[in-house]
């Protein structure tokens, strides 16, 4: 849009005579796509037009290629993060399950059990605590639960 019509003096008044003041004589607003998928829009603001500069037509194509290369970027930067989030949640989730079987190792061979026998105990006192399974798993390798407590009672064939 060419600033120094009327149309846009009408419609933006405000605008116009501040996009004037700084030197802008055209403006475009153009849209930032992956695809389908709307990423958003870029504006450009283009100086005074002299007069062997390029034609509306160039300036908006110019846009738009620009526009085309940021979609880019910010789709990749998308992808990028949801896949460094899943990667941390695969490793939380991993590193969680290595200290469950660690606990479940102890509890086995401190009871002389099995290991479904010893999950059953870990499970039992995180429910009836309202507890993690991570944060259960921990404190039997630290030490920090007797086996009384963690049993609760279900001392059932132990």
């Amino acid at each position: 849009m060419r600033l120094t019509e009327d149309e846009p003096a009408k419609r933006w008044p405000e605008f116009t005579a501040l996009a004037r003041r700084h030197g802008i004589g055209a403006t475009y607003a153009v849209p930032l796509r992956q695809r389908e998928t709307l990423l958003g829009a870029l504006n450009v603001f283009v100086p005074e037009a002299a007069p062997w500069g390029p034609s509306a037509d160039g300036e908006l194509r110019l846009a738009q290629a620009i526009a085309d290369a940021a979609a880019v970027g910010l789709h990749n930067h998308r992808a990028y993060t949801e896949y460094r989030t899943l990667a941390t949640q695969l490793q939380g989730a991993l590193t969680s399950r290595i200290r469950i079987e660690q606990a479940k190792g102890i509890l086995a061979e401190r009871w002389h059990t099995g290991m479904d026998e010893a999950f059953d105990a870990l499970r039992r006192y995180a429910r009836r605590e309202r507890l993690v399974m991570d944060l259960v798993a921990t404190e039997v390798i630290k030490g920090s639960l007797d086996d009384a407590t963690l049993r609760g009672g279900w001392s059932d064939s132990w």
